[in-house]
Formats: C-alpha cells, sequence, structure tokens
C-alpha cells in the first residue's frame, strides 16, 4: 500500500494508513531511542561508565522506554482514542439519519438537540464537537430553508389568477422574511403595476429612486436608513429602518419586482432568502401574466377589441348573480348601428370593419370603470353596467350614443356619420329573475329605438313599458 502524504500543518510524516498506529510507532521509536540515549545521559551525573555502559544496563533501559511510550500510547488510545469512537458513533448516527430522513422526511432522529455532541474539553478535541456542532445546525437551518422555499413554492403553484397568486406571493414574502410591509409589483406590457401591497403609502411607484435604480441596473437594493434620514418615506406607513428591492425576471425577461420594508434592520440570512425566493417567484408570476393574456385572448374580439359574446354572457351572469343577493341596481344596455348594410355594400368589408373598431373605441370612452362592453353580433353590442340604476343607465345611454353620433368616420375619400339605436333597462327596477329575463326587456327597447326612427334611446321603467327618448 503506499504511504500517505502528510496532512498540511503535520509535523510528522504519516508512516501508514492509520493514525494511532502512526502514534504507536513514533512512541514506541521515541522510548527506543530513550533507552539508548539515556545510559549516555546520566554519565555526566557521576555514574561510573563501566555501569552505565554496560549491555544489561542499556537491555533495562531500552526496556523502560518501550514501557513508557507503550503506557504512553495506551494513555492516548484510552483519552484520545474513545472520544474519537464516540464522536465516529455519533457521526455514523447522523449520517444515517439524514439518509433515511431524505426517504421517509421524518428529520426529527436528527435535530440539533439530538445529535449534538457534548463539549467538555477547551482544546481541540471540544473545537471538533463544537465544528462538528454548527454543522448539525447548518444542515437544520438549510433543511428549514428548503422546507419553506417549498411550502412557498407550493403557494405559487396553486395559483394561476394574477391578483391571487400576487396577494400569497406577498403573504409568503413576510411571513418568510419577518418584513412589515412591501408589495409585489408586475411588469406587463412595458408597464409597472402594483398586483399586491401591504401597509404601502401613497403609490410607491411614483419617484421611487430605489425601485428605479433596482430595476435599471437588474440587481436587488437594500438600503438601511440611518435614524434620523427618511428614505422612500412615501413607501409605506411606517419609518422603514431598512427597505429592500429584488428585481424579478423569467428566463432573463422582467417580469416584476419584490419590494419589503422592515421596521427593524433584517439579518443576513433574511436578505439571502429573499434572493433565493425570486426566482420561484419569477416562474409563477410569468406563468400567471401568461395564463392571464391567454384568457384576455380568449374574451377579447379580435376585430373591435370588445369583449366576445360567450365572455360577455358568463359576464353578465355573474353580475346578475351578485345583484340578487345584494340588492343592488345591475344595468344593461345593447346597442345596434343603423343601416350598417348599406356601409358593408357601399364602400366594402373592410370599410365596414373600420366603423365597428371607431365606434367600439367612441363607446368605450364614455363608458364607467367596471363597465363591460361587449360584441354580441356583427353590428350588435351589449354593454353590463354594475351598479347603474334606470337614472343612471339613461344617462350612459344617452351618452354612448351621443358620442358616437357625433363622430365621423374617414374612408378613403368619403366621411361618414353613424348613429345608434339603443335599448336598456334596470334590475331590480325591471323584474327579472334570470338575465335571460332582462336581455329580453332590452331588446324590446332596442326594437321600439328602431321602429321610431332609430338614433334614439329606449329605457325600459319600472313598470316595464320601453319609454323613448
Amino acid at each position: 500500500m503506499p504511504r500517505p502524504a502528510p496532512e498540511p500543518g503535520a509535523l510528522l510524516p504519516r508512516l501508514t494508513s492509520r493514525v494511532f498506529k502512526d502514534l504507536a510507532i513514533y512512541m514506541l521509536g521515541f522510548g527506543l531511542l530513550i533507552g539508548l540515549v539515556f545510559p549516555y545521559a546520566i554519565l555526566p551525573a557521576g555514574v561510573p561508565r563501566a555501569v552505565a555502559i554496560r549491555p544489561a544496563f542499556f537491555a533495562l533501559t531500552i526496556v523502560a522506554g518501550l514501557t513508557v511510550g507503550g503506557v504512553a500510547y495506551a494513555l492516548a488510545r484510552a483519552v484520545v482514542g474513545r472520544r474519537l469512537e464516540g464522536m465516529r458513533d455519533r457521526m455514523q448516527h447522523v449520517a444515517s439519519a439524514i439518509e433515511n430522513a431524505t426517504h421517509d422526511g421524518n428529520w426529527a432522529r436528527c435535530s440539533p438537540d439530538a445529535c449534538a455532541l457534548s463539549i467538555d474539553s477547551d482544546d481541540v478535541v471540544g473545537e471538533v464537537a463544537a465544528s462538528f456542532n454548527r454543522l448539525i445546525d447548518a444542515v437544520a437551518t438549510s433543511r428549514r430553508h428548503t422546507e419553506e422555499e417549498q411550502v412557498y413554492a407550493h403557494s405559487m403553484a396553486v395559483h394561476l389568477d394574477l391578483d391571487d397568486l400576487a396577494r400569497a406571493a406577498l403573504q409568503g414574502l413576510i411571513d418568510r422574511t419577518g418584513a412589515d410591509a412591501g408589495a409585489v409589483l408586475v411588469q406587463a406590457d412595458g408597464e409597472l403595476t402594483i398586483a399586491a401591497g401591504h401597509r404601502l403609502q401613497g403609490d410607491p411607484l411614483t419617484g421611487s429612486c430605489l425601485i428605479a435604480h433596482a430595476l435599471r441596473h437588474h440587481e436587488a437594493a437594500h438600503v438601511e436608513v440611518p435614524e434620523g434620514l427618511a428614505v422612500d418615506a412615501a413607501l409605506v406607513a411606517f419609518r422603514p429602518a431598512a427597505v429592500s428591492v429584488v428585481p424579478v425576471d423569467f428566463a432573463g425577461t422582467p417580469v416584476g419586482a419584490l419590494l419589503l420594508a422592515f421596521a427593524r434592520p433584517p439579518a443576513p440570512e433574511v436578505l439571502l432568502a429573499l434572493e433565493q425566493l425570486r426566482d420561484v417567484t419569477g416562474v409563477a408570476l410569468h406563468n400567471a401574466l401568461t395564463h392571464e393574456r391567454f384568457q384576455r385572448l380568449a374574451a377579447i374580439d379580435p376585430l373591435t377589441g370588445a369583449y366576445n359574446r360567450r365572455f360577455g354572457t358568463g359576464r353578465l351572469s355573474e353580475e346578475f348573480a351578485r345583484a340578487t343577493r345584494a340588492g343592488t341596481p345591475l344595468g344593461v344596455l345593447t346597442f345596434d348601428l343603423d343601416h350598417f348594410k348599406r356601409v358593408n355594400d357601399t364602400y366594402g368589408h373592410l370599410a365596414g370593419d373600420q366603423v365597428l373598431r371607431e365606434v367600439v373605441q367612441a363607446a368605450s370612452s364614455v363608458l364607467r370603470a367596471g363597465d363591460v362592453l361587449v360584441r354580441t353580433g356583427g353590428e350588435e353590442f351589449l354593454v353590463v353596467a354594475p351598479g347603474a340604476a334606470v337614472r343612471d343607465l339613461h344617462g350612459l345611454a344617452e351618452r354612448l350614443r351621443a358620442v358616437i353620433a357625433g363622430n365621423t368616420v374617414h374612408i378613403e375619400a368619403a366621411t361618414l356619420q353613424v348613429t345608434v339605436s339603443v335599448g336598456a333597462a334596470s334590475y331590480p327596477a325591471t323584474p327579472a329573475s334570470a338575465p335571460e329575463e332582462l336581455l329580453e326587456g332590452v331588446d324590446r327597447a332596442l326594437y321600439r329605438s328602431k321602429r321610431e326612427g332609430r338614433d334614439r334611446t329606449t329605457v325600459i321603467a319600472g313598470d316595464a313599458v320601453p319609454q323613448a327618448v
């Protein structure tokens, strides 16, 4: 067997592959050396040369030296060897416990308390035990962080809706880091928006140098705020001691950022955990944005940009159910382009498509936040207006009719003036047990507008009799 190379820093070369065998060789060799030297060493003490330099005396001193070396080895083996054997047994137990826990998930057998070595000396042996205990603590900490990351990743995986995902991500980040405030920022279509926030003050996207720096340089920014100094004070509803912004991307493409504020400076491992969670968050945000984009494409009429009939029907059912439960008004109006067939016959379908797009653009300009514009047919449209009572609905319908009538459409050398006929009804002023019943009333109102000359609005009043305007 080749002789092992000496370890770095070793004073004596390794003779064999076993430390205690080397120790025995060195101690017995040292005893032999003492036995050989001792007779000469006692001559200056006055021992006659004839007594000291004799084979019998040499043999006696050699035996004594070897005996001392052997006893020293036995003591070292008993004192140090047994301590090392105890450490070996404990380490083997820890290794076995980790292997088993990796398969069955039961880490209780290898908690720091269960696997720690006792430290009863202040020498290198005690330092080895302390180092081993720190290793066990590091393994336990790493395992805890891994479990927390898995829980966080699972909470991300169960959500595809962007709003739900952002709220879950923010709560997970706050739980994981102990932050006192924060926000999940999402970047889509070149615009950065707040998808979820906690204890924010104002709009953190306005004038925040920290967010701008982190996104511009695409690197995490962490600022600890000295006492008496305010940094981005408008971000949160309290004076932060530290603020962190971590950009989030997917495959190199920015998808958002994580903003966290702390009332007390966080520990270094908290910032490390925040960095570790950014990849999981990036994947989840990318999936949610992709899902939202597909959902939007599936719900949008590709020609006009209004919602399609399928989406509009579902949204009307949802809003009707909500109005029924809460006892709140729900306005519904439908409008139809007057003499649209003439436009197609005279100028062609491409011109008709342009007219439809501009009508939708004009109608969208007067709709309220929360109103839903739906294309239900070729030139037929529906507006679902949550919370709109009869008076509100009447005003909305008239504004819509007027803005379309006032809009001119330029087609090559021609200028077209387009008008619409509008029919409207509001629940519960118009009784209905289902959204289909409400739509029937709206259709009756629309037909009356057409019969009475077009370019007008008819609203069903409380007595369910259409009233032209």
